[in-house]
């Protein structure tokens, strides 16, 4: 792929986030970082004592539950 066409689907991809993220309330978003950032540590935490198994069965679960 040319780093024209590249560009120009970047530029795009850019535009795109930026139409959806002005339709998005900042404390919304806020909170999204924030949950993601808590979800990330917790994720941290447990993967020192659980298998790779563990945690995609931990990770289904939640899901499920959602």
């Amino acid at each position: 792929m040319s780093v024209v066409i590249l560009t120009i689907k970047i530029s795009h991809f850019i535009n795109h986030v930026n139409k959806m993220l002005g339709k998005v309330n900042e404390e919304d978003l806020k909170s999204v970082i924030d949950n993601t950032k808590r979800l990330t540590g917790n994720l941290a935490r447990i993967s020192d004592n659980l298998d790779e198994k563990e945690i995609a069965n931990l990770i289904k679960s939640a899901v499920a539950k959602s």
